[in-house]
């Protein structure tokens, strides 16, 4: 990809044509253009409404977008996380899983380890590391 990544939504820099904003990114059905969109602003300190979090989790299915929406929510650390992030945690992708452990030890909930337990016994050592990681914030484990 030649040229600097794009602006983010709505500064004055931004191109109107190419860029969603952050309420509008979910209505696309190109799946490589939301991908995009969300690598660019994963680059950028953005911070999103919760509208956002709550339409991208629902509706985005694509693995890749999933990932990159879950590091973006690791960055932004939604207020009511928890409870988003758990479906995650059980998804078909070891990478959507990996990411939803690792959402989960950004916004830090004491009450994750019942979650995250049954992921240390994930074929994928991603996933379990991932796992391990979370619980090391867990104060059922600190010293």
């Amino acid at each position: 990809m030649d040229g600097p990544i794009s602006p983010m939504p709505g500064s004055p820099e931004a191109p109107t044509e190419e860029a969603f904003l952050p309420e509008t990114i979910w209505d696309s059905s190109d799946a490589e253009k939301r991908q995009l969109q969300l690598l660019q602003w994963l680059n950028q300190p953005v911070l999103f409404p919760e509208s956002f979090w709550n339409e991208g989790l629902k509706r985005e299915t694509e693995e890749f977008s999933l990932t990159i929406l879950l590091s973006l929510f690791r960055e932004n650390r939604p207020a009511n996380g928890f409870s988003q992030i758990l479906p995650f945690l059980q998804h078909a992708s070891p990478r959507v899983r990996a990411n939803a452990a690792e959402a989960l030890r950004a916004i830090r909930p004491q009450s994750a380890g019942p979650f995250l337990y049954p992921l240390l016994e994930d074929p994928h050592n991603r996933v379990r590391g991932a796992a391990i990681l979370a619980l090391t914030l867990d104060p059922l484990f600190a010293p």
